[in-house]
């Protein structure tokens, strides 16, 4: 009899253990891992579906919204590939997003506020659509 219980414990505690792997594996599906912010030597060669334009008035670019665009970015949903490059004399930049959810990207972007540290302008591309971001 003292057998038969301990099998059966085991099986229950199997079934919560299983189920806290399903938990586990859900919230894994949701969370994007972060890939690689690359750095490209110019413009590339193959089509963004998202891009961020970090651009300066006088005086540099906003480098507060370069920053916190530049960590959350590689880490949006659908983000394959995560690149940029410098094309200006007071660090202009632009980032580029190869992603399988362009919209969805764009819209996060392009939803949240960013802090700013000057006047220069942030702007968010996807293919017509252009947004300046404000702080």
């Amino acid at each position: 009899m003292a057998n038969r219980s301990s099998t059966t414990d085991r099986t229950s505690s199997g079934g919560r253990f299983a189920g806290f792997s399903l938990l586990l594996l859900g919230a894994c599906a949701t969370t994007a891992a972060a890939i690689p912010l690359e750095r490209f030597t110019a413009k590339p060669d193959f089509p963004c579906a998202v891009s961020v334009e970090f651009t300066s008035a006088c005086c540099g670019i906003n480098r507060a919204a370069y920053d916190a665009i530049t960590v959350q970015a590689p880490k949006l949903r659908g983000v394959i590939r995560a690149g940029i490059w410098t094309w200006g004399r007071e660090g202009e930049q632009t980032l580029c997003l190869v992603t399988s959810h362009g919209d969805d990207a764009f819209a996060a972007l392009t939803a949240r506020k960013y802090p700013t540290t000057n006047g220069a302008s942030t702007w968010v591309v996807r293919g017509e659509k252009r947004v300046k971001l404000e702080p």
